[in-house]
């Protein structure tokens, strides 16, 4: 909890109302030392009079052992350390006073989090919606979508969907867990003998119901399609794509892309689904997709347009080509009126990336074996289950259950379920009855929540160590380890977390630590007015973020520093980007790519994504508020205060006031008293960031609607930022935060990344471990993977405390 937060709270103080544990000689020492330098430099802004931001100091109760308290003084030490209090323009204390007073508070605030120790912990948490969907995939070894159906999740004060605190089950969630576990066992466990596949293959295009621009032959030119309808399909199951192709390569263009679609054409548009993510086709070679087809929208027999479509296109683009057949005027010797006649002629070779497709093959049901391996790993072959079939189940439920629950299974933990199983076995068959058995166990809260009961077991920190790492349950690796019990052992747990983050799945923990302490989900709250960004292209929202998902990957994978964040002399990006932020990056390709920037340019770092610019802009303007306080928040972990509820507003209907640069502005709404001390400490970050607009570009200038015109407004990116240094744009922020605060960002990257790996806020306790850690963070010279190591090998991780 913040010093901020607690504005608004009744506080009480006096030595009177001390908690017992309070020492006499901390209370001697309080009132004797710390009680009149309090007088003295804060009481004037705190105090009877006066009470800026709402609080009083001198009604302040100095009983640290009550949480209430404890977190306010933890914070006002803060504060002080910080030089933020008192203010520059009030009479400052010397040194030793200093010294005096946070000495003090730091004395008694470890001396509350020893006494409280045992008394924090971490609670059991729900698994999130995406560490639900991860795990079910895992576990059942199927690629469905089991969550699409759950509630998206809370988000906590620091950005976070995996706090604890906000998880919660309804009775009406948990009909949707239930839907989604028989939902996974029907597909999981099969009956019978295979299902005979239907195959459908072609070497040539179908256009039949494309609504789009359809080849005639097998080589697609940027923007063309290569069309397959199948009028007789399933509806269900698992299917297979298989597309043999080879790219042709023109000097000075990248890679020709590849899109797989399936879907149909419901009326005059069509309804469909990518099979995979687009991807540069670089050789020659049998590409192959698989999914299940109730993952796709699929026609009705009864529909205008029958058919199911596959679509495989061309989807290179570089910006500039133009592929429409021009018209054309030709002389007619032979009309009288010496005119000429219009007509179309077909379009000139365009020397462009191409791709052949030579075949297309579409199978469903497809299996590779019968019965699938996904059956197999929940019930394997058994000879004599007629004649032992209670103590095969019982197998089968202790090996389900270990793996779902994340621990070895308990007796308790088989037993009614058995007996349920027995009693559903009397009417139905052994693959039914162990469907909706399984399922059950499914939604019991040992599946749901990752409880925390027995925090300090090998299993426990397996599992803490896979959701942090992977969004996932544990694989096999882990389990074994925690089986011999040699996962706490310090060299082992260093090589876990190196294995887990080479391992592809260490994408779950890029894209979701990053995209959650970024905000990257910011870009698709903001709608881009046309009239100010024309040529702005919506689906460059889905570059911009995944842009700083690469940016991040690029910092980890190859184990650079994390400054990079604040400032970078390169780039992750694509040729989409490139040419949108107008860099000359020599990136040809759709794939993301790190490259160098040129000494003249102004990109580099997060500051000058898209993600973080168009995020906190309106549409139209940029919007320095927003940017402020993302840079305080996510970069420093030092968010302003939320304005107060009486705060008077400014007429920005005004065209005089619509007139001013957004420092001008600014400064006109400081010039009111209520709003002074705030913005005083906010707008500089914001201002500091005016030379790039609202869609991520670099400007001199902005337009800005008065009335019904568009006027230019200049830009004014010069400021003071807080301490009295003078900054003009964003490349001199940059270099203020790296020559400033660098190490300020080391703790709070330390601290998101804690908060996001005990998915809980952090309390007293960890504030005492979270320096250590921070200080490894930076000798290391910044790598992102030391201060996960470092905080998967401190006692709050491996060996948390539980909850009482």
């Amino acid at each position: 909890m913040s010093f901020r937060y607690f504005f608004y709270g009744f506080l009480v103080l006096g030595s009177s109302l001390v908690g017992a544990e309070m020492s006499k000689n901390a209370l001697q020492i309080f009132d004797k030392k710390l009680s009149p330098l309090l007088k003295t430099y804060c009481i004037k802004c705190h105090g009877e009079e006066k009470q800026k931001g709402k609080f009083r100091i001198d009604t302040l109760s100095n009983d640290l052992y009550n949480p209430q308290y404890n977190e306010t003084w933890h914070d006002i030490l803060d504060l002080i350390n910080s030089g933020e209090m008192p203010p520059e323009d009030e009479e400052q204390p010397t040194l030793t006073e200093l010294e005096t007073m946070t000495d003090w508070m730091r004395v008694e605030l470890k001396k509350v989090a020893h006494f409280k120790k045992g008394q924090f912990g971490t609670p059991s948490s729900r698994l999130t919606k995406y560490e639900y969907q991860n795990t079910m995939k895992d576990l059942i070894g199927i690629d469905l979508n089991y969550a699409t159906d759950l509630p998206p999740e809370s988000i906590s004060e620091e950005g976070f969907k995996n706090n604890a605190s906000s998880m919660q089950i309804s009775p009406l969630q948990m009909e949707f867990y239930l839907n989604a576990a028989r939902k996974a066992m029907n597909k999981a466990i099969v009956k019978g003998a295979q299902p005979k596949a239907m195959v459908h293959t072609v070497t040539k295009p179908d256009d039949t119901h494309q609504r789009r621009k359809v080849t005639k032959t097998q080589t697609l030119l940027p923007g063309e399609t290569f069309g397959v309808c199948m009028e007789e399909h399933p509806t269900s199951g698992p299917f297979q794509i298989s597309i043999k192709a080879k790219p042709k390569f023109v000097k000075g263009h990248g890679a020709p892309r590849l899109r797989v679609t399936l879907g149909y054409r419901p009326d005059v548009s069509i309804t469909e689904k990518a099979v995979s993510n687009d991807f540069d086709l670089v050789g020659e070679d049998t590409y192959t997709f698989t999914g299940y087809l109730e993952e796709f929208p699929m026609p009705s027999k009864e529909g205008k347009y029958p058919g199911l479509l596959i679509s495989v296109q061309n989807v290179y683009d570089d910006g500039h080509l133009s592929f429409k057949a021009p018209k054309k005027k030709s002389e007619n010797k032979n009309n009288k009126k010496g005119g000429g006649q219009e007509f179309n002629v077909p379009a000139p070779k365009i020397i462009a990336p191409e791709i052949t497709i030579e075949q297309v093959t579409f199978t469903s049901p497809y299996y590779v074996s019968w019965p699938p391996q996904h059956h197999l790993d929940i019930l394997p072959a058994f000879k004599n289950i007629k004649t032992h079939e209670t103590d095969y189940i019982k197998s089968v439920l202790s090996k389900f259950i270990s793996k779902a629950y994340r621990r070895p299974a308990q007796n308790n933990d088989i037993e009614w379920l058995l007996s349920y199983y027995k009693k559903l076995r009397k009417d139905y068959s052994l693959e039914k009855s162990a469907r909706e058995v399984l399922a059950i166990a499914l939604v019991s809260p040992n599946f749901l929540y990752r409880i925390n009961d027995s925090p300090n077991t090998d299993h426990a920190l397996a599992s803490r160590l896979s959701y942090f790492l992977w969004s996932s349950m544990p694989d096999k690796v882990l389990f074994d380890l925690a089986d011999a019990g040699k996962l706490k052992q310090k060299q082992t747990l260093k090589n876990q977390v190196s294995r887990l983050l080479d391992h592809p799945n260490a994408w779950n923990f890029i894209e979701n630590f990053s995209s959650q302490w970024l905000d990257l989900d910011g870009v698709n709250r903001v709608a881009v007015n046309p009239q100010y960004y024309p040529k702005f292209d919506a689906t460059l929202k889905n570059d911009m973020r995944e842009e700083s998902l690469q940016f991040f990957a690029t910092i980890l994978k190859q184990d650079l520093s994390a400054l990079n964040f604040l400032d970078s002399n390169f780039m992750v990006i694509n040729n989409r980007l490139s040419r949108h932020y107008g860099e000359s990056t020599g990136t040809l390709n759709g794939n993301y790519e790190k490259v160098n920037l040129s000494k003249t340019s102004k990109r580099g770092g997060l500051l000058s994504q898209g993600s973080m610019l168009l995020s906190s802009s309106t549409g139209m303007e940029s919007a320095p508020i927003k940017r402020a306080v993302w840079v305080r928040e996510k970069l420093l972990h030092d968010p302003p205060a939320p304005p107060p509820p009486d705060v008077p507003s400014i007429d920005a209907a005004d065209p005089n006031f619509q007139m001013l640069t957004a420092k001008e502005q600014f400064k006109a709404h400081r010039e009111v008293q209520a709003c002074i001390l705030c913005h005083k400490g906010i707008d500089p970050w914001g201002i500091a960031l005016e030379d790039f607009d609202g869609i991520g570009l670099p400007r001199t200038e902005t337009k800005r609607k008065v009335g019904k015109k568009m006027v230019s407004i200049s830009i004014d990116a010069e400021t003071t930022l807080p301490g009295g240094v003078n900054v003009n744009g964003l490349q001199e922020l940059k270099q203020y935060l790296l020559d400033h605060k660098s190490e300020a960002f080391a703790h709070a990257l330390t601290h998101k990344m804690l908060t996001y790996s005990l998915g809980r806020n952090l309390d007293l306790l960890d504030e005492e471990a979270l320096p250590e850690i921070a200080a490894a963070f930076i000798r290391s010279n910044y790598k992102l993977k030391t201060l996960i190591e470092k905080i998967v090998l401190s006692d709050l991780f491996s060996s948390p405390r539980q909850v009482n």
